[in-house]
């Protein structure tokens, strides 16, 4: 498998298996308008690339038209965003806050269709 790292700023770098870097995207020569962008979750499936923020908004990236991500959500919890994963059949993604909550969202539709409460910060 391939591996995908990001950086503080909106920095992704994708890179082969063997470390070659692939290519970067940066996020900050878009056009989001988001206010801090500091990246806390990021995961690569297929041709698209979701990004967790500071601020708990989602960004998609299509990998073949990266200069134009568009945010899934924004605001995903009161608290910070730790944690995003694709699920890899289905067009769903899964995120967990420390606001105690991890959160199953349609991908295609941009909502919730399952929430579940931690007791601690996930």
């Amino acid at each position: 498998s391939s591996g995908i790292n990001a950086e503080y700023g909106g920095t992704i770098k994708l890179w082969s298996t063997n470390l070659t870097l692939i290519t970067t995207i940066d996020l900050s020569t878009t056009n989001l308008s988001i206010e801090e962008l500091c990246v806390r979750s990021v995961v690569w499936h297929e041709d698209h690339i979701l990004v967790g923020t500071k601020t708990s908004s989602i960004i998609d990236v299509d990998v073949k038209d990266r200069s134009r991500p568009r945010i899934l959500v924004s605001g995903h919890s009161e608290g910070e965003m730790w944690a995003l994963a694709t699920h890899p059949k289905k067009d769903v993604f899964v995120t967990g806050s420390d606001d105690n909550t991890i959160r199953v969202w349609d991908s295609a539709r941009h909502y919730t269709t399952s929430l579940s409460m931690m007791s601690d910060g996930v």
